[in-house]
């Protein structure tokens, strides 16, 4: 599997701007009252947003953590992260879960995830298609570039059997390109790649962050990679086949969005 790890607090990233203290300071003249710029706080306002929605991500699958995380309750009881690679989303998600369950069927990604999984998060050998999942124990399943390699139709309805009622399914994985039909949106996707990360480059934190990531996977083991066998369109009809009123939506960065909410109280 093409994996990512994980649901804790939301961390803003730090993005090396200066503090923006000084832009709202008044001006001080002797002899007179400070005044302060009224452009400054709307300039102070302005780097505090760029701040907070700058993802300094560098790798695809952890660039959308913080989407799962923000569509997940503030509180969770028990959470299954199914595909949980090394295990760095399962981390994120024990912050926010009293308890997580991370599944692969890698030994080696097993490993990983454990060397660095907290108390509370279990990490589990086992294939999504044949593990003993509890039924109606979750509150949310996630997954991170997981389910392109399964088969969605016997998985899915799995998935939902161990979600509780009005627990959230919610997975990013990645969908086969259709010609000439995906091309725009291809195009879409390979300049918005290049171009954020032509940003990070310009930024201390991205520049970190990526040195970091590099560093990270020379230290583990290659995680397992699969092309896509569907596009969007099929996963679309497998997903409203095995989950009706399933959500699927297309991303930037070769990936799609499915969001499924179980029915009752």
């Amino acid at each position: 599997m093409v994996h990512a790890s994980g649901c804790g607090q939301q961390a803003r990233p730090h993005l090396g701007f200066a503090s923006a203290s000084w832009m709202c300071s008044p001006i001080t003249v002797p002899g007179r009252s400070p005044s302060p710029l009224p452009f400054r706080p709307a300039i102070a306002a302005g780097c505090a947003r760029i701040a907070s929605v700058i993802n300094v991500a560098w790798d695809h699958n952890s660039y959308y953590h913080e989407r799962l995380l923000r569509a997940l309750p503030a509180r969770c009881g028990r959470v299954l992260d199914v595909g949980c690679g090394a295990g760095r989303f399962a981390a994120r998600l024990a912050q926010r879960a009293d308890r997580v369950d991370a599944l692969d069927r890698s030994p080696a990604m097993i490993a990983e995830a454990r060397r660095i999984a907290p108390a509370n998060v279990t990490c589990l050998l086992g294939d999504a298609a044949t593990a003993d999942l509890p039924a109606g124990a979750y509150d949310a399943v996630t997954s991170i570039s997981a389910l392109h390699h399964m088969d969605l139709p016997a998985v899915l309805p799995r998935l939902a059997a161990a979600l509780r009622p009005r627990g959230l399914l919610i997975a990013v994985s990645h969908h086969r390109l259709e010609i000439p039909r995906g091309l725009p949106a291809e195009a879409v996707s390979v300049f918005g790649n290049n171009a954020r990360r032509a940003v990070l480059l310009c930024l201390p934190t991205g520049r970190r962050y990526r040195r970091e990531m590099y560093r990270r996977h020379a230290a583990q083991p290659p995680m397992p990679v699969k092309d896509p066998q569907l596009s969007l369109r099929q996963v679309r009809a497998q997903a409203a086949a095995a989950l009706p009123g399933s959500r699927v939506r297309w991303l930037v960065h070769w990936r799609y969005e499915l969001t499924w909410r179980k029915p009752g109280r």
